[in-house]
């Protein structure tokens, strides 16, 4: 599963929403899953949702206008396209990029599913959802997605990056197993001389709901999450900007092993960080999908 597809499909499926950058709009798109919804492949036939409609969720205008606001505290980095605004994203500083973020972290750090009129699933119907990890896309514009990952108990979202994005997310129930990669060298070679980055280990850890974690550019870009406990978990993503098809299409990876090079060690300790779980260098492959004929 490549969870950039799952991002891009699902976002273009959703119902369309403009963006919010300039102008905050009247009502953008929610995505209830009802039980039984044969118009949505990933429908399930558990309801997830109490209510059907449509209307846009206060939560998701909170977040909007928090973006909104966050870039116009930017106005005297970020200038009137062209360059596309997300284009302009990737030359922000890493304080640049907390003042793009945390508005929206202030926000996810108080919401619960009752923002978002959930229904919990028990130990005894959570099988109803099957076993696949689905996306519900709440919201997208061009510099700014929202949505929620449902999870099985078990599930796995194998690891991938975010390319020049931020992420702020919120585990609205149950629990993740999370372990998260800072890239050290993005051009580095395995043994047997194929393209391979380098990454130092820098979360580990399991997060019960309600939790609130983040991803940058430079920190914790790479991860993986498997659904701990025995209902699964669901956790909302607001990604700055979106996954794109041409710019920033993520990437699933492989861990092939650990650097032990010795002429690596005064580059790996001068980029260590506090945060990193251990001091090892892991070698991560890139895993390349066979391309599929419609």
């Amino acid at each position: 599963m490549e969870v950039a597809a799952i991002h891009a499909k699902k976002a273009r499926t959703a119902l369309a929403a403009d963006d919010a950058d300039a102008i905050l709009p009247p009502s953008p798109a929610t995505a209830p899953v009802a039980a039984g919804d044969a118009t949505d492949p990933a429908a399930i036939t558990l309801k997830l949702f109490q209510t059907d409609s449509s209307n846009t969720l206060p939560c998701v205008h909170a977040l909007i206008k928090a973006h909104y606001h966050s870039m116009r505290s930017l106005r005297h980095v970020l200038v009137p396209p062209p360059p596309a605004l997300p284009l302009q994203f990737e030359g922000l500083t890493s304080q640049q990029v907390e003042q793009l973020t945390g508005p929206i972290r202030d926000v996810c750090e108080s919401l619960t599913t009752r923002d978002f009129s959930m229904v919990l699933p028990t130990s005894s119907n959570v099988h109803l959802m099957g076993s696949d990890v689905f996306y519900v896309s709440l919201y997208h514009g061009e510099t700014m997605m929202m949505g929620i990952f449902f999870m099985p108990p078990h599930a796995v979202i194998p690891l991938h990056d975010h390319p020049c994005m931020s992420v702020v997310s919120r585990v609205l129930y149950g629990a993740v197993h999370l372990k998260a990669y800072s890239i050290v060298d993005a051009n580095s070679t395995d043994d047997d001389g194929h393209h391979a980055l380098l990454a130092r280990r820098s979360r580990d850890k399991l997060l019960q709901a309600p939790c609130t974690m983040e991803l940058s550019p430079s920190h914790h870009n790479i991860h993986e999450l498997v659904a701990a406990g025995d209902i699964g978990c669901a956790i909302f993503d607001v990604m700055i900007p979106p996954y794109d098809d041409h710019h920033r299409h993520g990437n699933d990876y492989s861990l092939v092993g650990v650097h032990n090079s010795s002429s690596s060690s005064n580059s790996s300790s001068s980029s260590s960080s506090p945060d990193d779980v251990d001091a090892a260098l892991y070698v991560m492959r890139r895993v390349f999908k066979p391309a599929t004929s419609n």
